[in-house]
């Protein structure tokens, strides 16, 4: 436990000097309609495709409003993007240029974080307020612009407030003629399943109640999400809404049907999953099937043999699912419908609640045979429900167990030959992580922060970091910082998760990394000295789950400039002040291209800067 004597600026809503209350709000208060209606996404893939295109600038334009919607049959208000929720699919191909004008129509500030990008020589256009921009303002336009050189399952969501868990992210594929498994050799179709967890509550109430004296409900802790959602569907018992709120507080209808998904017999079916999520780790599991995992974090990896798949929030994972009809004994056939499950890990959560739902579940149809000489051509996406009896397969045995950790990392070995950088690594830098109370010296009051380092992070959204360092200014003071100097290529940091019974998603941008090692207990520079870093399997992501009182040690290539976020990416806890920064070669970022004219407008169009934002 921490204690500090009168805090300065925590967050919007603790004001500078003493911990007083945010301001007013109210829970379970529905919002008011916009008188609008968001379209539910539809995430089909193009299955005319072309990875083999030359590259060329893909440009989108898109409008951030609210809209109204029931997602799982609770109506609250949603973040959509040109009227969709959640935000569109973007398809691309690597060495394409990407070029996104987003214009902000909300009340609030915005932005948008492009999650596993390298960002190399374009960090300007990472998206996080404070860091490497300013927010957009509303009814400011910018414009988001740059190449893609890598490919896989990625996706896009805020980086302001909390706003990415009210509908403001969207699923990012990028194909390449460079990918391990290609359509039609190694499989025949595409399904994309963006998964993530669902607040009937308004999360910035949320957000403003753990980030007051009071906390959410009395707890210093988040609350579970109410449901979980696939590709923006889901199904909410509503009767248990009753539970928490009284009926004329809210607009819960049950919905008749289940999300569903029709699929072509006897076909090869490579399925991208995405957990979007602000709070849940799940485990992903089919009836009927097993998975055969060929890459995660958009790098391929070699084929394992799953049954069940644990995924994170900001994690990905790629696994082909053979259609096949044939059974495991003589005379035996395989059912014709099963369950997709998605099951919530309510273990890795602070606290349970009863109105909550355990799973997400889409049921999972055969397409009947086609006429004779005719094909089927209907696309294989998540749809709101057909009407057909519901499946009646019974969920397999989860030989994982209550668990937040991840898959092994020998299932995760990477099919690029060169696993890890085989540079001589002399650099280390650590970050120690950990939960803790300010108490207000005086005071009967205390508030629940992360911290790292012992710094619990304040975002300062119009003062981003990459402004100070190309102007030639020195950064410190609100939020931990490692820094890799312009002579150093390679580099290792060291993560030591000191929280007791917490598993946290640590997410790095900028840059993927190579887990060389990982435990129980506590890394030190001195053991690291002494580390065993020639193993073979080295897994390469981009976010990373740490069990608590464990470390990890990522190897990175220090070869994208930069002043990179790294943070739990659970959205409550950033919102709480987990959040540190890698700093990588500071001269390259005085030169010319990494501050450009348009960032510096955006800067500039703000009538009145907040100085300080609750961070997400």
């Amino acid at each position: 436990m921490l204690t500090v004597a009168r805090p300065p600026l925590l967050a919007q809503t603790v004001q500078k000097g003493s911990l007083t209350q945010p301001k007013t709000y109210e829970q379970n208060v529905p919002w008011k309609e916009t008188g609008t209606r968001a379209k539910t996404a539809d995430y089909t893939l193009d299955p005319h495709w072309d990875a083999h295109a030359p590259p060329q600038v893909r440009e989108l334009t898109w409008t951030i409003t609210r809209a109204d919607a029931a997602p799982d049959g609770y109506s609250r208000q949603v973040i959509s993007i040109n009227g969709q929720y959640p935000g569109p699919l973007v398809e691309a191909n690597e060495g394409d240029t990407l070029v996104v004008h987003v214009t902000n129509q909300l009340d609030e500030l915005a932005s948008v974080h492009w999650h596993g990008m390298n960002q190399n020589m374009t960090i300007f256009a990472d998206g996080v307020p404070g860091f490497s921009q300013c927010p957009i303002p509303p009814g400011v336009t910018y414009t988001y612009r740059f190449k893609l050189e890598q490919w896989g399952t990625y996706w896009y969501h805020s980086h302001s407030s909390v706003q990415y868990i009210e509908g403001l992210h969207g699923p990012l594929i990028i194909h390449s003629r460079r990918e391990a498994y290609q359509r039609g050799r190694d499989y025949d179709d595409e399904v994309l399943l963006f998964l993530y967890d669902w607040y009937h509550e308004r999360t910035e109430v949320i957000a403003q109640a753990l980030n007051s004296t009071k906390g959410y409900n009395h707890f210093l802790a988040a609350p579970p999400p109410q449901s979980s959602l696939v590709n923006g569907r889901g199904h909410f018992d509503c009767s248990k809404q009753a539970l928490s709120q009284t009926p004329q507080t809210y607009s819960c209808v049950t919905p008749r049907l289940m999300p569903s998904l029709t699929l072509e017999p006897n076909k090869r079916y490579r399925f991208r999953m995405v957990n979007s999520g602000g709070h849940a780790m799940y485990h992903v599991t089919m009836d009927r099937d097993q998975f055969r995992l060929v890459a995660t974090d958009g790098v391929d990896i070699h084929p394992s043999t799953q049954s069940i798949i644990p995924i994170n929030i900001g994690q990905r994972y790629d696994a082909i699912v053979h259609t096949d009809q044939g059974g495991r004994g003589k005379g035996k056939t395989k059912p014709s419908s099963f369950w997709f499950r998605v099951r919530n890990q309510r273990i890795c959560l602070a606290y349970d609640d009863a109105a909550a739902d355990a799973e997400a579940r889409v049921a999972v149809y055969y397409a009947d045979p086609p006429a004779q000489g005719k094909a089927i051509t209907k696309a294989a996406v998540v749809t709101d429900g057909v009407d057909k009896p519901e499946p009646t397969t019974t969920p397999i045995v989860d030989v994982l167990g209550p668990t937040c950790r991840d898959l092994d990392d020998h299932a995760l070995v990477p099919v690029e030959s060169l696993t890890k950088p085989n540079h001589e690594v002399r650099n280390v830098r650590s970050f120690a992580t950990n939960f803790g109370v300010l108490t207000a010296m005086g005071e009967n009051a205390t508030l629940g922060r992360f911290f790292v380092n012992g710094v619990t992070a304040r975002n300062h959204p119009y003062k981003p970091f990459l402004r100070d360092l190309h102007e030639g200014r020195n950064v410190s003071g609100d939020v931990a910082f490692a820094e890799f100097l312009d002579d150093v290529w390679v580099g290792d940091i060291i993560i030591n998760n000191n929280d007791t019974a917490i598993v946290h998603p640590y997410h790095l941008h900028g840059r993927y990394f190579n887990i060389v090692a990982r435990g129980p207990g506590v890394m030190t520079p001195e053991k690291w000295r002494n580390l065993d870093t020639s193993s073979a399997t080295v897994p390469r992501r981009d976010t990373i789950s740490i069990a608590s009182h464990s470390y990890a040690v990522l190897r990175i290539l220090t070869d994208t400039p930069g002043v990179w976020p790294m943070h739990c990416h659970i959205t409550w806890h950033l919102a709480q002040g987990f959040l540190a920064a890698v700093l990588v070669h500071p001269n390259k970022l005085r030169e010319p291209w990494a501050w450009p004219k348009e960032s510096e407008d955006l800067c500039r169009a703000a009538k009145e800067p907040d100085d300080t934002e609750t961070l997400a």
